[in-house]
């Protein structure tokens, strides 16, 4: 959960850093794959410059005056279990996508205790 809201955060930060957000955006795609738990997040944001691209995940780097633990830790966390994290940008003034890859070791129930698609609490 912490990993979600750490990259939720980073994609506010990043819109939030535009001088125009008319017309920003943010989206959340998810899939479960072959035992895949699979979460995107785009935003439009101001992206990162290619040449940057590959020291985002190292611990220490950040360029908004953080301690750039976040990024270092989801990337920790979800390869210490299994997954991967991965970033994409065009660079910069284009947004960029995060995603996460967490395997799926144990199977997810469709129906929890008092709860089922047809009758959602009210």
């Amino acid at each position: 959960m912490q990993v979600l809201i750490n990259l939720l955060k980073n994609a506010y930060e990043a819109i939030d850093m535009l001088t125009d957000k008319a017309s920003s955006e943010l989206c959340i795609q998810t899939a479960f794959l072959e035992g895949q738990v699979v979460i995107a997040i785009t935003e439009s944001g101001i992206g990162i410059e290619p040449e940057k691209a590959g020291e985002i995940f190292e611990y220490g780097k950040s360029d908004k005056g953080s301690s750039g633990f976040g990024l270092y830790y989801c990337k920790i966390f979800l390869e210490n279990n299994g997954g991967t994290l991965r970033m994409s940008s065009q660079g910069m003034g284009t947004g960029s996508t995060f995603t996460s890859i967490l395997i799926v070791s144990q199977t997810i129930p469709l129906f929890f205790s008092g709860l089922s698609a047809k009758h959602p609490p009210k």
